[in-house]
């Protein structure tokens, strides 16, 4: 791609379906990582590392009943983890289409607080519905703090990747 293709696309609205998988991709890595990284050094200064997985992928694969916090298995480690990952690049693909879509239509921001909101409220029902217990276990500020660093991780990346978003913004009301 020549230099004048690249001043081009560098000021063409980004909303080509590869581009919004792409970034929603890194967006979804992005947040994945800021969650992991969150609960990793929580569980460091708690003094017992990736508890926090090891017991997530057992809730998942084998119901609360069979939660321990004495003891971290690296299959559920792994298994939390693949899941983790494609819950977060599926979020990040829709906040990524959301974006690309502002940069046409200005109000579609609207749809990042509801997927922010819905995602949070989401992750609490079904907390509350498979017993409760995992909210207690992992602190429900724990949950919150790491879902604000995922969500701000990635909107500050999307936010890059779409500079044409402030202007449309400022047209917001416009009809």
């Amino acid at each position: 791609m020549s230099t004048a293709d690249h001043a081009a696309a560098a000021t063409e609205p980004r909303s080509s379906l590869s581009l919004v998988l792409s970034d929603g991709l890194y967006a979804g890595l992005i947040g994945a990582f800021l969650v992991a990284a969150w609960f990793l050094i929580l569980d460091i200064m708690a003094g017992h590392p990736l508890q926090t997985p090891s017991m997530l992928g057992t809730w998942i694969i084998h119901g609360p009943e069979a939660v321990s916090n004495t003891l971290v298995d690296p299959a559920m480690v792994a298994a939390y983890t693949a899941v983790h990952l494609v819950a977060f690049v599926l979020v990040g693909s829709i906040a990524s289409y959301l974006f690309a879509l502002s940069d046409r239509q200005p109000a579609a921001i609207v749809g990042l607080v509801f997927l922010f909101a819905f995602f949070e409220v989401g992750f609490f029902v079904f907390s509350a519905v498979m017993g409760g217990q995992l909210i207690g276990r992992l602190g429900g500020w724990a949950v919150g703090v790491g879902n604000l660093l995922a969500a701000a991780g990635m909107a500050g990346y999307l936010w890059m990747r779409h500079p044409h978003l402030k202007e449309s913004l400022g047209r917001i009301w416009d009809r």
